[in-house]
């Protein structure tokens, strides 16, 4: 059993990181849209993170992206259920709701993350979420970054 300090340093660090991620993909959405004048630049809340496995493959598909084919459904459906998962962190200390079947699906098939009591359908994080959020997101900055010969491809 982790102790309450354990459970809210992990939860801080899952916020964090998460947090940091939905405001550099504000950075990037911007940054494309700058270089690349047929693009409307949206604000994030215009974009609604809910959404963002949509409208950022379509933003880098909009925007000729030389990496577009590297970047997986699986990583952005991944990094959509961090994102969901924060929420319920921040929002509803771990408690999902009944209708939120994608998260709950995330959370049974990658229990070895997450601390469950399905009694009340509330989650906690492991050490071993916070390494696998930083690894994931990781590889996407890499992807959407960073040309295949390493070279920046929009700044």
């Amino acid at each position: 059993m982790i102790s309450e300090l354990e459970r809210n340093l992990l939860s801080g660090l899952g916020i964090t990181l998460n947090t940091a991620f939905e405001k550099h993909i504000d950075l990037i959405s911007r940054t494309i849209s700058k270089n690349n004048p047929s693009i409307t630049y949206n604000p994030k809340h215009e974009h609604k993170m809910s959404l963002f496995e949509k409208w950022f493959r379509e933003l880098l598909q909009k925007s000729n992206h030389p990496n577009i084919t590297s970047l997986s459904d699986e990583l952005l459906t991944t990094l959509q259920r961090y994102i969901e998962i924060r929420n319920i962190l921040v929002h509803r200390d771990g408690v999902i709701n009944n209708e939120e079947t994608k998260v709950r699906k995330f959370v049974l098939a990658n229990r070895d993350l997450f601390n469950l009591d399905e009694s009340i359908s509330k989650i906690s994080i492991k050490p071993s979420y916070i390494r696998k959020v930083i690894v994931d997101q990781s590889r996407f900055f890499k992807i959407v970054l960073y040309t295949a010969k390493g070279d920046i491809v929009y700044w």
